[in-house]
């Protein structure tokens, strides 16, 4: 098997040894692409990744190919007992969609619930939210609850840590309020049942950007945990 594969590629290798020397305007298969790839055939004089394949280039750039959507990680934040996360650094009109990881956030007081609140105006907003959550433990009957001054990610929650994924989009557009919302997840540590989020909301006291994202407990510090930060378009 390993005989005939290298016999049905020795064509392409050939090709590929010469466009060193040579501009050949070949677009190769996408099965030959993925094996272009994984010998990392992909630098100036040899080939790159294109809408239609891979192609020949002799100049290191790729023609009509872009970065792509691939997330960017813009920032990590880390918790070390601390009163709250936040990043008012990265939420710009630089990418129209943003996604949050909070990753194993530990509560240093138990039975907190975890919040959000949304910088516009050069400041984080303390009221005239509109947002709802509703929590499933242990697959019992889903609970709601809706909150004005924060958004709610989470009910009163104890520990081990809660991990979660929110998202947010045109932060910088002035036409409309704009929404956060994602999902949480954690068992927890005293019955070992799992306990699922899913939550939602807005800052409704006006349309301007939301330039920066604060993250904290409903009481108590954030003992541990990470917070990622992703943006794409």
């Amino acid at each position: 098997m390993l005989f005939r594969f290298a016999r049905a590629l020795l064509p392409t290798l050939v090709s590929v040894a010469l466009l060193g020397a040579v501009a050949l305007a070949t677009t190769y298969p996408a099965g030959v692409m993925q094996t272009l790839q994984v010998l990392g055939l992909t630098s100036a004089g040899q080939l790159c990744n294109s809408s239609s394949g891979v192609v020949s280039t002799t100049t290191g750039t790729c023609p009509g190919v872009t970065a792509g959507n691939a997330p960017v990680l813009l920032a990590t934040l880390t918790a070390s007992n601390s009163a709250s996360l936040s990043d008012t650094t990265h939420f710009t009109s630089a990418y129209s969609e943003y996604d949050i990881k909070l990753e194993n956030l530990v509560p240093a007081t138990g039975g907190a619930t975890l919040e959000a609140l949304v910088q516009s105006g050069g400041s984080f907003q303390s009221s005239s939210y509109l947002a709802e959550y509703i929590s499933s433990y242990n697959g019992g009957t889903p609970t709601a609850g809706t909150s004005m001054s924060v958004i709610v990610l989470s009910s009163a929650y104890n520990s081990p840590g809660l991990s979660c994924a929110a998202h947010i989009s045109n932060v910088a557009q002035t036409t409309a309020p704009k929404t956060l919302f994602g999902t949480c997840f954690a068992s927890v540590a005293f019955t070992a049942q799992p306990l699922l989020e899913s939550f939602g909301g807005i800052w409704n006291g006006g349309n301007g950007p939301v330039t920066g994202i604060e993250f904290l407990f409903g009481s108590g510090a954030i003992a541990s945990g990470v917070i990622k930060i992703y943006g794409y378009n």
